[in-house]
C-alpha cells in the first residue's frame, strides 16, 4: 500500500492520509508437563485392585492473528484421566473385572491480550484490517469474533465385565455405562462485527455491515450438555471341534439423545417469555431405543502337516513375538489387562 492515501474530510476540508505497510512477527512458544502413576495392589489369591492416573497440562502461545499486534491466540489446555480396576477370579472357570474411569478436560481460547475483548471485531476494508475469524490472515482490529472459546468436559465410567466357561461354552457379558457433563462457551459474534469499507466511513461511523449475535433473555452463551450413553453385550465362543470354534452374540446401546440438551437449554428463554409458546423448541425426536447389532463369527485351526497349516503357524508366532513386545514397551500397560480379561467392545 506504499503511495497510496485514504482522503478524508471532516468539517470541510478534505486530507489524504497517507497509507502503508504494516507487517508483524510473533514468537510461538509451546510447553507441555505430563505426569502418570500407576498402582498395583494383589488382596489375595482371586483379586486384584489397581489404578492408573495421567496428566497432560500445556500452554500454546504466539499462534494466531499477528498484526495488529497483542492479538495472538494463548490456548492452555489441561487434561485429567483416573481409573479403578479389580479383577476378581470368583471360581476356576469364572472371571470378573470391575472398571470405574474418570476423565476431565478443560481448555480456554483467547488472545494475549484480554483488553482487546472489550471492543467489537473492526474491519476496515481500504487499509486492509480485514478479517472476523481467529487466524493467521485476519489484520481486524478488537478481538476476533470466533474468540474467546473455552470448554469444560467431565465424564464419568463404569465398566464391568463376566467370563464364565462351561464345557465347551466361553461366555461374556459386559455393560458399559458412561455420564458426560460439558460447558462449552463460543461466543460466536457475541461483541458484535462492524465492517467499513473505507477509512471516512470509519470515521463518519457508517458501518457497510453490522452483526451481533446476544442469547435471548434468559438465555446464556454457555452452552450446557448432560448426558448418558450405555452399552451392553453377551457373547458366546462354542469350540464344536477341536480345530473349529462359533461365536455369536450381540450388543446393545442406548445413545444420547441431543434433543434433551436442547430442550435443557431452551427452558430459560421459554421461562423469561413468561411461558410463550413461540420460544419453545417443538417436534424434537424421541431417544433411540433400537440401537442393537448381532455379532457372528467362526475360527478354524488348519492342521500343521499342511502346508497351510505350516504357513498359518509361522504368522501366529510371528504376531505373538510383535504383540509381546509391543505390550513390554507400552508406557501403559493397559491392553494387556484387558486381553488377560477378556473384556472386548463389539
Amino acid at each position: 500500500m506504499a503511495g497510496l492515501s485514504a482522503p478524508v474530510t471532516i468539517g470541510g476540508p478534505t486530507v489524504q492520509i497517507p497509507l502503508g505497510t504494516l507487517t508483524g512477527t510473533s514468537h510461538i512458544v509451546f510447553n507441555a508437563w505430563q505426569a502418570s502413576g500407576r498402582v498395583d495392589h494383589r488382596l489375595n489369591g482371586r483379586h486384584t485392585i489397581g489404578s492408573r492416573y495421567l496428566l497432560d497440562d500445556s500452554l500454546n502461545s504466539g499462534d494466531g492473528q499477528v498484526s495488529p499486534p497483542n492479538l495472538t491466540t494463548v490456548t492452555p489446555l489441561r487434561r485429567q484421566s483416573a481409573t479403578t480396576f479389580l479383577n476378581s477370579v470368583v471360581s476356576p472357570s469364572s472371571y470378573n473385572e470391575l472398571r470405574v474411569s474418570y476423565h476431565r478436560t478443560t481448555s480456554n481460547n483467547t488472545a494475549s491480550n484480554p483488553n482487546s475483548g472489550l471492543i467489537p471485531s473492526v474491519e476496515v476494508n481500504q487499509l486492509g484490517l480485514i478479517g472476523f475469524q481467529d487466524g493467521p490472515t485476519r489484520t481486524g482490529i478488537g478481538l476476533a469474533a470466533t474468540l474467546p472459546r473455552t470448554n469444560r468436559s467431565n465424564t464419568y465410567q463404569l465398566q464391568e465385565t463376566i467370563a464364565l466357561v462351561r464345557g465347551p461354552h466361553s461366555l461374556k457379558f459386559g455393560a458399559d455405562l458412561s455420564r458426560h457433563d460439558t460447558a462449552l462457551l463460543f461466543a460466536a459474534t457475541l461483541r458484535g462485527r462492524l465492517v467499513y469499507n473505507t477509512l471516512q466511513n470509519l470515521v463518519d461511523d457508517f458501518a457497510q455491515q453490522l452483526a451481533i449475535n446476544p442469547p435471548l433473555p434468559g438465555g446464556s452463551p454457555w452452552y450446557h450438555y448432560r448426558y448418558s450413553d450405555h452399552g451392553f453385550f453377551a457373547q458366546d465362543q462354542w469350540r464344536i471341534l477341536r480345530s473349529l470354534s462359533l461365536t455369536y452374540g450381540f450388543r446393545y446401546e442406548l445413545p444420547r439423545n441431543p434433543a434433551d440438551d436442547l430442550r435443557r437449554n431452551n427452558q430459560p428463554i421459554v421461562d423469561a417469555a413468561g411461558g410463550d409458546p413461540r420460544f419453545a423448541v417443538s417436534a424434537l425426536p424421541a431417544r433411540d431405543l433400537r440401537d442393537w447389532a448381532p455379532r457372528f463369527g467362526f475360527s478354524y485351526q488348519f492342521p500343521h502337516a499342511g502346508w497351510l497349516g505350516r504357513l498359518f503357524a509361522k504368522t501366529s508366532q510371528f504376531c505373538a513375538v510383535v504383540m509381546q513386545g509391543h505390550m513390554t514397551t507400552s508406557l501403559m500397560p493397559r491392553s494387556s489387562a484387558r486381553i488377560n480379561s477378556g473384556h472386548f467392545r463389539l
